[in-house]
């Protein structure tokens, strides 16, 4: 942008993704280009780039697995620091949810097996995300690790996969923010909505509709929507209570979600009838929108808590009894946890981030 004048212009006609890591730019001392941290893909780990000023070619720094952010040059820009993040996140089934046998099902490094993404199919499959491929995608596999199998086409963004009630269906995110719906094995996919900045899809119980969120600005774009799961025009889905990410219960007559509390301005897990309204149980820290599952049996809400860095599950019974501590893990982060549909395993996406700062030379061009 021109200080004096405001005009803008591009400094680059090559495109990264934006909407889960954000682009961090600095400038050259000499003004001859800039140093770029950024993703090409949604989920995808972000990459340093050199972009070259006024000509706005563009040379990839770093190629690994790692990703990167929070550059900073030496005053004659010959040497760059910036912090390095190793994501090692992977599959984990424990049997009846007990963390003491719980088995890890898939490996490798920069995959980030079910972030944003772990749901079960009715036969007792894992539907999840990773980027294992290079692009993120959704795939299956067995409850073992075994037959593992990409559902979706490769696109810059495939996530946060929910198999429908009834198991017929996949919804996911895919390109531009969108919900799109797919049958079970990965055939027949359908774009449900066209207007963008769409997540956290699922269907509801009686697997007529596809409840999602809508970001934007205003209280009248963030908000809950509703498509037809067979296609057709979406509409706000008309509840009284601000939840952005309503979880249903398994026999659809109550939901529940991170609530904020007018009285104290906090947010709060509440539980709802289904036919929206004022909550009818209130309880302490919800955590982050999406990341709440209703135990098998309907009578409690399972949820994530983090102890110095050490993450386990904890149950909160919704006739208001003391939230108890369900996994026993002694280290490693949990990303995601979902039942299968019979109650008797656990799938976890668990695994460690470990950052470091890095120092690079010699990377400008000659």
């Amino acid at each position: 942008m021109d200080v004096s004048s405001g005009k803008e212009q591009p400094l680059s006609p090559h495109t990264w993704n934006s909407a889960n890591n954000t682009v961090y730019p600095v400038w050259l001392s000499d003004g001859s280009g800039l140093i770029v941290a950024a993703a090409e893909h949604s989920g995808t780990t972000p990459q340093l780039w050199h972009v070259a000023y006024p000509g706005g070619e563009v040379r990839r720094l770093t190629h690994d697995l790692s990703g990167y952010s929070n550059i900073s040059l030496t005053a004659d820009s010959s040497t760059l620091a910036a912090l390095r993040s190793d994501r090692v996140i992977n599959l984990w089934v424990a049997s009846e949810g007990d963390s003491s046998r719980a088995k890890q099902i898939s490996s490798g490094q920069g995959r980030e097996d079910g972030v944003n993404g772990l749901s079960w199919t009715v036969d007792g499959k894992i539907v999840y995300r990773t980027v294992a491929g290079g692009y993120p995608n959704i795939w299956s596999m067995e409850a073992d690790g075994t037959g593992q199998r990409q559902l979706s086409r490769d696109s810059p963004e495939n996530t946060e996969a929910s198999v429908s009630p009834d198991g017929l269906y996949i919804v996911w995110v895919s390109h531009r923010a969108n919900i799109w719906r797919m049958n079970v094995d990965g055939s027949n996919s359908r774009q449900l909505t066209h207007g963008g900045n769409a997540y956290f899809p699922q269907v509801t119980p009686d697997g007529k509709w596809v409840v999602y969120f809508v970001s934007g600005y205003g209280t009248e774009t963030r908000r809950v929507w509703k498509a037809p799961i067979d296609g057709g025009t979406p509409e706000p889905w008309n509840v009284s209570a601000l939840v952005p990410v309503p979880v249903f219960s398994p026999d659809g007559k109550l939901f529940a979600g991170p609530w904020r509390d007018p009285a104290d301005s906090r947010t709060k897990l509440a539980v709802f009838p289904s036919e929206g309204g004022l909550p009818i149980k209130v309880f302490g820290g919800a955590g982050p929108p999406g990341q709440q599952r209703w135990a098998p049996d309907g009578k409690a809400l399972d949820f994530i808590r983090a102890n110095e860095g050490v993450y386990n599950l904890w149950r909160q019974p919704i006739d208001g009894s003391p939230a108890r501590q369900l996994t026993h893990f002694k280290d490693q982060r949990i990303f995601s946890f979902a039942w299968s549909r019979d109650g008797k395993q656990l799938a976890l996406s668990r695994g460690t981030v470990n950052t470091d700062v890095v120092l690079i030379s010699n990377f400008k061009p000659k």
